[in-house]
């Protein structure tokens, strides 16, 4: 896992868990998001992004705030900046209160057991290779095919039975107009 900041900043290690999310990993950056390496906090940033793409899922990245973020806190500056656009949109975990607490607290050890259990939940979500995933991609024209057939089948028999039901009554109307003429 990554280390302190002053050896390690920034760094990405991959990790891996018995359930199946083998290729996911972990990004820790000290880096303020405005400072002026942002440039690089971007590339780290896609990278882990990109990756999260390919294992076709959208939840492998842990937004968390530990230092104040100001155009976080501005909407219209934030959708605007393609790395605070994601964490924005994101559900990011706000740290700022704990910053200057000791890590040995209670509160402290709380809020880092339910970050770490959000990782787990996720990590522990059905992983699909990217295989599988183009496979599944591939079925699904054949699937919409299939579906779009049956549907129009459906509509077919309801036609054909609405069909069926029309000339039924029209015949026990005919039959009926028939037994009325010949009892005049």
């Amino acid at each position: 896992m990554a280390g302190s900041a002053g050896d390690r900043s920034g760094e990405a290690v991959g990790v891996g868990n018995q359930d199946g999310c083998r290729a996911s990993g972990i990004f820790h950056s000290h880096r303020h998001a405005e400072s002026d390496q942002q440039p690089l906090l971007q590339l780290e940033f896609e990278a882990f992004l990109s990756r999260e793409q390919a294992l076709g899922r959208t939840d492998l990245v842990f937004p968390l705030l530990y230092i104040g973020v100001p155009a976080l806190e501005n909407e219209a500056l934030w959708r605007n900046d393609p790395v605070l656009s994601i964490i924005g949109m994101r559900q990011y975990v706000d740290w700022r209160p704990l910053r200057h607490l000791d890590i040995c607290t209670t509160v402290v050890r709380e809020a880092i057991e339910r970050f770490c259990d959000k990782i787990v939940e996720a990590l522990r979500e059905p992983w699909v290779s990217p295989e599988e995933r183009r496979q599944q991609l591939e079925l699904e024209p054949q699937q919409r095919v299939k579906e779009q057939q049956r549907a129009e089948a459906a509509r077919q028999a309801e036609q054909q039975q609405r069909g069926a039901e029309a000339a039924q009554k029209a015949e026990e109307e005919r039959q009926l107009a028939e037994a009325a003429r010949q009892s005049e």
